[in-house]
């Protein structure tokens, strides 16, 4: 072999370890990352915690893991560690403010002067944003209102903190506050079709997911949603995922096999699934990972 033939094959192969290399790498973070999110699915957050230390410890974590780290400290009660993952998401480009905002496990956080000193800054730029985006303030305001409250509640139905009287309670509560976001909902689409960014900023168009996503005793609007959902799949605010959850969500209500494999039956399976054996394939196209790395997520952790 000649000596350019081997400097050649030799620099091309040394461009090719880092490659395999940071491949590897990232397979072994996101192996551990998985089991995290899925212990902290599981209400483990002690466990979850193990799984991402291991995790950051192969590479720089990803901010919304830092965020979990974030809300698993504080549902230990150590304030500190909370902090200090919050503060590391937040400057890790962590910017759903409504998310840290809204999160239950946060609220002993609240009365720590860090609480406003971190959030401050992303409230003003979030009310600059919004005024340069010439946002529906009054709709933004119902949409994420909405949001907080019946995600509020239906985590505290899923709380192992609560007894099962007092989530039967609390479920009666949810049932209310879902007719109600449902009403205010119907009345913005009649009036202005499906909230887009435009109108409603990003997180009230994804409040408005929400709400339709859990009308599930009204199984006619949420197809009218769909309609208008699907009109939008081209443009780039609007998340594919969101349509193929709630496409999932109709076909259940009314008996049919869903495409996507998005809900779960009561054995931590999803329901039958159409086609099943091309369902990755559906999934990717509306920017999902495999089925099998989704149902993890539901198993029971040790």
């Amino acid at each position: 072999m000649s000596f350019y033939k081997l400097w050649f094959l030799t620099g091309f192969v040394l461009q090719l370890v880092p490659a395999f290399a940071q491949e590897k790498q990232d397979k072994e973070y996101w192996f551990w990352a998985s089991q995290g999110d899925s212990a902290m699915f599981a209400n483990n957050p002690q466990l979850a915690n193990q799984f991402f230390y291991k995790a950051f410890a192969i590479r720089s974590p990803y901010n919304h893991h830092l965020y979990g780290m974030a809300g698993n400290f504080a549902s230990l009660h150590q304030i500190d560690s909370s902090f200090k993952y919050l503060h590391l998401a937040v400057e890790g480009g962590f910017k759903n403010l409504n998310n840290i905002e809204n999160f239950e496990v946060f609220d002993l956080l609240h009365p720590d002067p860090r609480w406003n000193r971190l959030l401050e800054p992303l409230r003003q730029e979030r009310a600059a944003r919004l005024k340069a985006e010439g946002v529906n303030i009054e709709i933004y305001r119902t949409l994420t209102e909405a949001e907080k409250a019946e995600q509020r509640l239906r985590h505290q139905t899923r709380s192992p903190k609560y007894t099962t009287a007092q989530k039967d309670s609390i479920s009666q509560v949810l049932m209310k506050v879902d007719q109600t976001n449902l009403a205010n909902l119907k009345t913005i689409v009649q009036q202005y079709g499906w909230p887009t960014p435009k109108l409603a900023g990003k997180e009230g168009a994804n409040a408005a997911f929400l709400i339709v996503q859990h009308a599930d005793h009204d199984v006619a609007f949420q197809k009218t949603c769909l309609a208008l959902m699907k009109k939008h799949l081209k443009e780039e605010w609007m998340n594919k995922s969101d349509y193929a959850y709630l496409v999932d969500r109709t076909r259940v209500n009314e008996g049919k096999k869903q495409v996507y494999g998005t809900q779960m039956g009561p054995n931590s399976q999803p329901f039958p699934i159409e086609n099943a054996g091309q369902v990755d394939e559906r999934r990717r196209q509306m920017g999902m990972g495999p089925l099998a790395d989704y149902v993890k997520l539901f198993s029971p952790q040790k």
